[in-house]
C-alpha cells in the first residue's frame, strides 16, 4: 500500500469512527446478536452511503478489510469488484 492509499484508509476509518457510537454497538448486539470486538458501531445505512460515495475500488476494499475492523470490512464488501 502506498502513502496515498494509507491516507485514504485513515480518512475512511476516521469517518466510520465519527459515525459510530457505543449505543449502536449495544443495539446491534441486542437486536441482531452481532458483537464483534473491533467495531465503531456504524449503522448499515451510513456504511451504504459511504460505499455509494466511494464507488467500486478493489485496492481500497482490500486495505479496509485488512484493518480487521468490522465496519471497515462490511464497507469493503460493498466496494469490492471481486468477492473478498
Amino acid at each position: 500500500m502506498n502513502n496515498k492509499e494509507e491516507i485514504v484508509v485513515k480518512e475512511v476509518l476516521e469517518t466510520l469512527r465519527e459515525l459510530g457510537s457505543q449505543e449502536t454497538i449495544e443495539t446491534k448486539r441486542i437486536k441482531f446478536g452481532v458483537a464483534p470486538k473491533n467495531t465503531f458501531g456504524v449503522f448499515q445505512k451510513d456504511i451504504n452511503a459511504i460505499a455509494k460515495e466511494i464507488g467500486k475500488n478493489d485496492a481500497l476494499a482490500i486495505a479496509l478489510f485488512e484493518t480487521g475492523n468490522y465496519d471497515a470490512q462490511i464497507l469493503a464488501s460493498k466496494i469490492s469488484i471481486q468477492r473478498i
